[in-house]
């Protein structure tokens, strides 16, 4: 594994990635489980992300949905929920983003109840992702068969393949 291209992709919103980065680098950062390194976890979200677009765009899944699926992962994730009641700058009015609304959660002091630390949060969202291509009827590429065992069972309790996760609120 390439300690430089592992940070290129981390610390670069511009960083094409490719197939070859995948095969290469999932199965080494998936390796350090929960040891990874935060730079090792920005980089594996950002792949795993690539790999989640990709299977859904070979298998026709609009852009707009997929993009819709990735927000609400990394609200759940890396980004805190709104955690003030109403606005500091317009007393009565509702929090925005300029008001820290769904900040990174590390950026939180440590005993804060929506405190996670970069590397977990980074990790709970991998794990939605791959979730999702656990589904029924989720796409199934070769990029999609690149994750198959590598998370399991640390980061989750089956493979990733359609129709081994079941959504405990849709049954599906």
């Amino acid at each position: 594994m390439s300690l430089d291209r592992v940070s290129k992709i981390a610390d670069s919103q511009r960083a094409k990635i490719t197939i070859k980065d995948a095969k290469e680098l999932i199965p080494a950062l998936a390796g350090a489980r929960f040891d990874i390194s935060a730079v090792g976890a920005r980089a594996l979200i950002k792949i795993v992300t690539w790999v989640f677009k990709q299977s859904c765009n070979d298998s026709n899944i609009s852009k707009k949905s997929s993009r819709a699926l990735l927000t609400k992962f990394r609200d759940a994730g890396r980004r805190s929920p709104p955690w003030k009641p109403t606005s500091s700058r317009i007393p009565g009015r509702p929090q925005d983003g300029s008001d820290g609304n769904r900040i990174n959660r590390w950026l939180l002091p440590d005993n804060h109840k929506y405190y996670a630390n970069e590397i977990i949060a980074t990790l709970v969202e991998v794990k939605y992702i791959l979730q999702t291509l656990s589904m029924a009827n989720a796409p199934v590429t070769e990029l999609t068969k690149l994750t198959r065992e590598l998370f399991t069972p640390w980061l989750l309790e089956h493979e990733v393949k359609p129709g081994r996760y079941l959504d405990p609120i849709q049954l599906a």
